[in-house]
């Protein structure tokens, strides 16, 4: 919602145990369409997940910032 359509990307590492950690920023800014998933990768439960966190961002983002991302 953020990184890909900028053409960047969190890469996470996941190991042998299933813990995750972080493991760099990829960075496609070059690419006119950003980045994107392949068919088949995004989980709806993922999504769901991502929506619910941020619509319970978003009324106080709107009285703080004036919007869900911060112009000022």
């Amino acid at each position: 919602m953020f990184f890909h359509p900028l053409g960047l990307a969190l890469e996470v590492e996941i190991d042998d145990s299933g813990n995750e950690k972080l493991g760099g920023v990829w960075d496609y800014r070059d690419d006119p369409e950003g980045m994107a998933f392949g068919d088949g990768i995004i989980d709806q439960n993922k999504i769901d997940h991502v929506l619910k966190l941020k619509d319970s961002k978003r009324d106080v983002r709107f009285k703080l910032f004036g919007g869900f991302i911060q112009s000022r």
